[in-house]
């Protein structure tokens, strides 16, 4: 099951995850019994058009439905919608159906409380250039689900029989477009579906493994199937104008306020007063596709030449932060792709370009495993010791607690977490020294670390955070080969970054930033840090051997199967899903293990593990590593 994350204590104020704060149930599997028949013919559904709705004899409406994809730039759907209307002589009409209800399943959680504040700004954005770019007629349409009576309603008051949608993607959104294209269907409305959110379509890429290009799964052999692909078609312009309703059409189709959605609505204290925890996420980004196009520019003109050295730095000087823009679909990624092709991004860096296909990658995955974000992709995995976070005043509670509040006593960690919580981001190296911690140094569950990436993040990626975890816990395709030491100062060499979000330790020398207990008595008092007051202890203080029981509680498991799910190099079995490869689909094919875990069948390991150079858990100064993220930012 997908759980909420634990309540979190703030000074005077009570709160639960972001979820939870703005009232959404959650709801597993749910399947709602729409109001009225949804089985009127196409004659009927005109007929029923009510006295009050807007007049459509000068052709018929294309309606466009809303989802991720809130940009007029480069969008298929509404592309096509306004190229029907222009060939028919109607008029092109905006609706967004809010119902995250049908979304969600055991395998697909609701919305998080970030990413819910993220898309009220960006549907007010798009929503306000709409108007001002295509008149008052363009205004979107928002509604309340379930889906398909909004959708029937709005199609009946506006005399519209077709609707252009652009696909959706994670497995339970994509059933119940299914469901409710079929329902509309049934009513005499038709739905178009479009690419547009993804460069390549998941089902189309097979994995040839008949040649060792690299291990199954990972980016190399999966760059290679992309690379026997049509490229992405070009980015489509957006529409000149608009053919609208002369009037705002959203009174005729029964459409309210976007507050009146609740995507963002803040708690209130019992006092009356409300705690409007979005404003540090309000105040940190700029919202629409105006905004995404002027930081795709910034990347590609001053940041990409930074891109192969400077990458991992948590101030994100080099990184292009678009990940929010291109989840909420406010910019598309073939724009993205062939702008940074134009601009020789390739040459310029190898490592931004490929980054490019990641989320591909991460969608490949959620495509062939849809349980992504709760099931193992090693299944044997499964059986792993984690530490108990479940019992009230337990330790791995307090540890959760900690680790998500940002005072685990680990400068780095606890600035990423802080920065999480009031921006909604943080860069990837940051994002995997967090996830590292939490999961390697705390042999805490990467799921309780998804499930609160997930409500904290404003691009909270279903695909890419589960692929993420999934890896960080050492069950995905891709198992981390390297350590994310959170004494490192690599991702925060001038220690600016820790001081700015963890300001209890800013006037402390760099040397002791990243590791305040190692300063002199008279260092801490100068500076006015006393530790366990002002800044809290480590919550653990042995970091080897912490990371050494949790890479015995992998073994473990991994002992207990290796029998089934192992080869005689003790390298990791898993079935191939159908079309996942060329020639493998529904046989066994071993994938990338780490060295201390090649178990062989035999219960035997296979090589003796070897120290990773310059891990620095002794000391705590060395790098941490090589990292591959999930996008350029």
């Amino acid at each position: 099951m997908w759980h909420r994350p634990p309540s979190l204590a703030r000074p005077s104020v009570s709160l639960t995850c972001r979820t939870g704060r703005i009232g959404l149930p959650h709801v597993a599997g749910t399947q709602l019994r729409l109001r009225g028949s949804g089985r009127r013919s196409a004659s009927r559904v005109m007929a029923d058009a009510n006295s009050g709705a807007v007049d459509s004899r000068n052709g018929p409406t294309m309606l466009m439905w809303l989802r991720q994809d809130l940009r007029t730039h480069d969008n298929p759907a509404l592309h096509a919608a306004f190229k029907a209307a222009t060939a028919k002589q109607g008029r092109v009409a905006l609706v967004y159906v809010w119902s995250p209800e049908e979304d969600t399943s055991e395998v697909n959680p609701a919305p998080g409380g970030a990413m819910r504040v993220w898309y009220h700004n960006a549907l007010a954005a798009l929503d306000a250039k709409l108007k001002h770019t295509y008149g008052a007629g363009a205004c979107i349409i928002y509604r309340h689900g379930p889906y398909n009576e909004a959708l029937l309603q709005v199609a009946v008051s506006l005399g519209a029989r077709s609707i252009y949608a652009n696909r959706r993607y994670e497995p339970t959104m994509a059933q119940t477009d299914a469901r409710v294209t079929r329902q509309l269907k049934q009513s005499g409305v038709f739905v178009e579906t479009f690419e547009g959110f993804l460069l390549h379509e998941p089902q189309q890429i097979a994995i040839d493994m008949t040649k060792w290009v690299g291990h199954f799964g990972t980016l190399t052999p999966f760059s290679l199937a992309v690379s026997k692909l049509p490229p992405p078609p070009k980015p489509l312009p957006s529409p000149p104008h608009l053919p609208t309703h002369p009037l705002p059409p959203s009174s005729a189709a029964g459409g309210v306020a976007l507050e009146q959605l609740g995507l963002a609505r803040m708690p209130r204290c019992p006092d009356g007063s409300q705690i409007d925890w979005s404003k540090g996420i309000k105040d940190a980004w700029d919202f629409g596709e105006d905004a995404a196009l002027e930081l795709l520019a910034c990347f590609v003109s001053s940041k990409l030449r930074q891109y192969e050295t400077k990458r991992q730095l948590a101030d994100a000087r080099a990184v292009s932060r678009l990940s929010p823009y291109l989840h909420s679909g406010e910019l598309s990624v073939r724009r993205m792709y062939h702008t940074m092709a134009q601009a020789n991004a390739r040459q310029i860096s190898k490592t931004a370009w490929r980054r490019v296909l990641w989320r591909d990658l991460a969608y490949w995955q959620l495509h062939h495993w849809p349980a992504l974000i709760r099931d193992p992709v090693r299944t044997h995995y499964s059986a792993q010791r984690w530490t108990d976070t479940a019992t009230r005043g337990g330790r791995g509670a307090a540890w959760l607690k900690a680790w998500q509040l940002g005072r685990t006593g680990f400068p780095l960690v606890d600035a990423g977490m802080r920065e999480l919580w009031a921006t909604g981001w943080m860069q990837q190296s940051v994002r995997m020294v967090c996830a590292a911690f939490l999961t390697e140094y705390l042999n805490i569950h990467w799921r309780e670390g998804a499930e609160w990436f997930h409500d904290t993040l404003v691009d909270a990626d279903l695909a890419i955070n589960a692929m993420m975890w999934q890896n960080a816990g050492k069950s995905g395709i891709d198992q981390w080969n390297f350590v994310m030491n959170p004494l490192s100062n690599a991702q925060d060499p001038d220690g600016n970054y820790t001081r700015r979000w963890v300001p209890e330790l800013a006037a402390l020398p760099t040397k002791y930033v990243h590791c305040p207990w190692e300063a002199p008595a008279k260092v801490l008092a100068d500076c006015n840090v006393t530790l366990g007051a002002s800044y809290p202890h480590r919550i653990i203080t042995d970091l080897r051997a912490a990371r050494a029981d949790n890479s015995a509680a992998i073994a473990e498991a991994k002992r207990a199967a290796a029998g089934q799910w192992a080869d005689a190099g003790g390298y990791d079995l898993i079935v191939v899903p159908k079309g996942a490869s060329t020639t493998y689909d529904g046989t066994r094919m071993r994938i990338f293990t780490k060295r201390e875990w090649r178990i062989r069948p035999n219960g035997e390991l296979a090589a003796a593990e070897t120290t990773t150079s310059g891990s620095g858990e002794k000391s705590g100064r060395a790098g941490g590593g090589s990292v591959a993220g999930a996008t350029t930012g």
